[in-house]
């Protein structure tokens, strides 16, 4: 059974808010109490940090734009027009992979005391990266672009 496109860039785009969700939880699950006062400590180190992640998340949409319009491209001019739809898939994985990145690491922040407005931030411009990623992803039907 082939998923519809849509749900694809949909699990793609949630998986950045999913892992900071997932973190949370987690981290309030397993980790003692006595970790807060370590995350108090180490905020005000992680802000300044956690700032520059979200620019980083905001500003690496724009290589993952030309990645992704680059790799399909090649793809498909390398394995022809039958191979379109997966190249169309993998060019969104490849791409979606710079924004997510940065928004992965400021999680992983939060983890340790970073504000959460930046991560926020971040995760959530992860998430709007790939959904713009996807939809602006070549149709198979369309063929390459230049």
């Amino acid at each position: 059974m082939r998923l519809p496109w849509w749900a694809v860039v949909l699990m793609m785009a949630g998986a950045s808010p999913a892992s900071l969700a997932v973190e949370t939880g987690l981290r309030r699950l397993l980790f003692p109490p006595d970790f807060e006062l370590l995350r108090a400590y180490l905020r005000p180190a992680l802000g300044a940090p956690a700032w520059g992640l979200c620019v980083a998340t905001l500003l690496l949409g724009l290589p993952a734009w030309w990645v992704q319009t680059r790799l399909y491209a090649r793809l498909v001019a390398a394995r022809g027009a039958a191979y379109a739809d997966r190249a169309r898939v993998l060019s969104l994985y490849a791409a979606s992979t710079l924004p997510q990145l940065a928004a992965l690491v400021a999680a992983l922040a939060f983890t340790f005391g970073a504000p959460l407005t930046p991560v926020a931030v971040s995760v959530t411009a992860a998430a709007l990266w790939v959904s713009l990623l996807g939809a602006r992803a070549p149709s198979p039907a369309a063929g390459p672009r230049d």
